[in-house]
């Protein structure tokens, strides 16, 4: 969406007509609200999609971080991202947006149509990448579990 008047600034630079490649390029990731994985894809296949602007050897380096701290992304590596249940679907999602290691994660509902349980698995993706030192900055509307991840809430 354009901005219509002031800036948007990342790191000292003004996001304003910058790409979304280049915005990622920049250091930050997004997930959007709904998952929107590409189905016909595999896991590991959805996760190095979100691999733009950084080599071959680091996109490798990070999806073995990935693997390691979200073991679902090992164990259905080979599989149709499709035939994932909801909250594994989002772990991919998660993992696809922060693929770079971003300096900012943008997460959008990251909760929405969740049962409780991958809600806290979800937290736990990132309690994770919030200890790597990913900034994150979430939209919510489930307030209680959203409060426990962050530092502070509006």
């Amino acid at each position: 969406v354009p901005a219509i008047s002031g800036q948007i600034r990342f790191a000292g630079k003004d996001l304003v007509g910058v790409s979304c490649p280049g915005r990622a390029r920049l250091g930050i990731g997004y997930s959007p609200e709904g998952r929107r994985i590409f189905r016909s894809l595999s896991v590991r296949e959805n996760v190095l999609a979100g691999t733009l602007g950084i080599s071959k050897m680091q996109a490798q380096a990070n999806l073995e971080w990935m693997e390691r701290t979200f073991p679902l992304l090992a164990e259905r590596a080979d599989q149709p991202a499709n035939q994932l249940s909801g909250g594994q679907q989002q772990v991919v999602a998660l993992a696809r947006a922060a693929s770079t290691l971003p300096k900012l994660l943008l997460l959008d509902e990251p909760f929405l149509g969740l049962a409780p349980v991958w809600i806290e698995r979800i937290s736990e993706s990132i309690r994770e990448l919030q200890r790597r030192g990913t900034t994150i900055l979430m939209t919510e509307q489930m307030a209680r579990p959203a409060l426990k991840l962050v530092d502070r809430a509006y």
